[in-house]
């Protein structure tokens, strides 16, 4: 069973893995939001599991807000349904649509990537959001050049964010830590929604 942390703030925002967690804390940070409390549920899978223990966390009768983040992957009606499910399991709030509210204490919300209608994940949203950068037709070059002489790299997203992250000043790092050198454009309007999302939390 996925572990839980106990609770701090009155809001909580769960995400797939830990990168997720680095990305959206200096997301946070940049919006000087410091009520939310960031938790990991470990992938998709873990989902329900996670928030059955959630609720024996200590804090847990303290929650006023849950947000949960989760990747579209190859459907994102498919994975909001997944979310769903999972909140159903454990006796939570259902939201009739991704980035819908419902609910109270806690006030449930589900945020789908990359943006709620398309397939991909958060890799695909910090992409799409350096799309004017220099270096990107490079970037793009370099993986069809791959593609054409290996059958990979799968995803196709995780590989452009790798690439884009290999040409800055510290390479060789992921996109959480992306996000800690301040690589990804907050105010691009690529991330308008995740911005709503957050604030609106």
């Amino acid at each position: 069973m996925p572990g839980t942390e106990t609770l701090k703030q009155p809001k909580q925002l769960i995400v797939e893995g830990k990168d997720d967690k680095i990305f959206f804390i200096y997301f946070l940070e940049h919006l000087r939001v410091d009520d939310i409390q960031v938790q990991v549920y470990e992938g998709k899978d873990n989902l329900g599991p996670f928030l059955k223990a959630l609720l024996l966390t200590p804090g847990y009768d303290q929650c006023e807000v849950l947000g949960i983040v989760r990747d579209a992957d190859d459907d994102p009606q498919a994975a909001f349904n997944s979310a769903r499910t999972a909140l159903q399991s454990a006796g939570l709030p259902e939201p009739p649509a991704p980035e819908m509210s419902t609910g109270d204490s806690p006030r449930v919300s589900v945020l789908i990537l990359p943006n709620g209608n398309t397939a991909g994940m958060l890799e695909s949203l910090c992409y799409a959001a350096v799309a004017d950068d220099p270096v990107v037709p490079c970037v793009d070059e370099f993986l069809s050049c791959v593609q054409e002489r290996i059958d990979g790299p799968n995803p196709l997203p995780k590989a452009q964010v790798g690439a884009f992250l290999a040409t800055r000043e510290s390479p060789g790092l992921q996109l959480g830590h992306g996000a800690r050198k301040g690589y990804w454009p907050w105010h691009s309007p690529t991330f308008q929604h995740v911005r709503e999302f957050l604030t609106s939390l």
